[in-house]
């Protein structure tokens, strides 16, 4: 069993890479970010690639860049393309949403398992909600989400096998735009209960 894993950023990306490490199963960790992040992880397993990060922070910090295409549409885009050039022969590639479409093509093409990683709601449920906040407020904007980028990350929960949620809201969002259900596994996000644990004594927060 071979996997790759794929995101831009880290997310929480290091435990699923420690998981599939741990198992003897991890091919290959493709990122933006710094193998310093992955201490973890055999370094001659990941493929840094910066470069996209940079370019997205340009667009975003420059005005007339900012306002002629979104970012994070540059940035999750370019990475997608360059990443795809380190994806090959696997058994299940992994994959964040928004950051996939390209790579898992060569994967599910040869009989890989395609798993799509979605922290947030469906991408239709939010750009709603975002538009209902500006209408109640009177604002006259729309939300800055790039549409085409939406429909990206909705032609991948197409192409995918597997759809990760990390709750039952994200859940219920992506039944209600049409995800299959039957592709959806719930996973909610942990807690580092070493860092984060209720105190021995009941008392007020200072």
């Amino acid at each position: 069993m071979q996997v790759i894993i794929s995101v831009g950023g880290r997310f929480h990306a290091d435990h699923a890479a420690r998981a599939a490490q741990e198992a003897g199963c991890l091919k290959r960790l493709i990122t933006t970010t710094p193998n310093s992040r992955w201490m973890e992880i055999d370094q001659d397993l990941v493929k840094y690639i910066p470069l996209p990060e940079y370019v997205g922070l340009g667009n975003k910090s420059t005005p007339l860049l900012r306002d002629l295409v979104n970012w994070s549409w540059v940035r999750d885009n370019l990475f997608d393309l360059m990443a795809s050039r380190y994806v090959d022969k696997c058994d299940i590639f992994h994959g964040w949403n928004a950051y996939s479409l390209f790579s898992l093509k060569k994967p599910k093409a040869q009989g890989a398992i395609i798993v799509i990683e979605r922290s947030s709601p469906h991408p239709d449920f939010e750009y709603r909600i975002l538009l209902e906040e500006y209408r109640k407020y009177n604002v006259m904007a729309r939300p800055r989400e790039s549409r085409s980028l939406m429909e990206k990350q909705k032609r991948e929960y197409e192409l995918a096998d597997f759809v990760i949620v990390p709750s039952k809201l994200v859940w219920d969002t992506m039944v209600q735009e049409g995800v299959e259900e039957g592709k959806l596994i719930l996973i909610p996000f942990g807690v580092d209960i070493d860092m984060f644990s209720p105190p021995s004594q009941k008392g007020r927060l200072l």
